[in-house]
């Protein structure tokens, strides 16, 4: 398996909701953190050229909280893109679409690269509906097609 092989698989199992390698600890400006679970539903590779990859990836996530009880069983899809250049270099970024138990949806957006993870939200309904809530992500565990993150940031109540 050559660099670039090895690259595109890495970026492959880190390429989760709101996702990727985040902060190693949480702020303490933090109000909200819990889990999210991802299954990969879809997964598209090109080469683009040069040694430069890009990846494209749909996943289903379930979400938990510690202590926000709107993002307590919200459920969802997620999809995102990643590029790998040929010298190694990763980003990427997407958008998840999470429904809660009162059927109000949150549009959240994710950002990263091999440091760092964040997630902001940019829409919703219901009580989704102008929030300003933000924050990381770290995997915690994952394969090929599973992701476990822990997420934590600032959220309004």
């Amino acid at each position: 398996m050559d660099s670039l092989e090895r690259t595109v698989l890495v970026m492959r199992w880190a390429a989760v909701v709101f996702l990727a390698l985040g902060f190693s600890q949480t702020s303490r400006a933090d109000n909200c953190s819990g889990y999210a679970a991802e299954v990969i539903k879809s997964y598209e590779q090109i080469e683009l050229s040069q040694g430069n990859v890009m990846s494209a990836f749909s996943g289903y996530d379930i979400v938990t909280s510690d202590d926000e009880p709107n993002s307590q069983g919200e459920l969802g899809d997620c999809y995102g893109t990643w590029l790998v250049t040929s010298d190694g270099t990763s980003r990427g970024g997407g958008f998840c679409a999470f429904k809660d138990k009162d059927g109000d949806t949150e549009y959240v957006q994710w950002e990263a690269n091999a440091q760092a993870g964040t997630w902001k939200d940019v829409g919703g309904t219901g009580k989704w509906a102008g929030k300003h809530n933000a924050g990381w992500t770290k995997v915690v565990a994952r394969d090929d097609k599973r992701t476990l993150l822990r997420w934590g940031g600032t959220c309004e109540q």
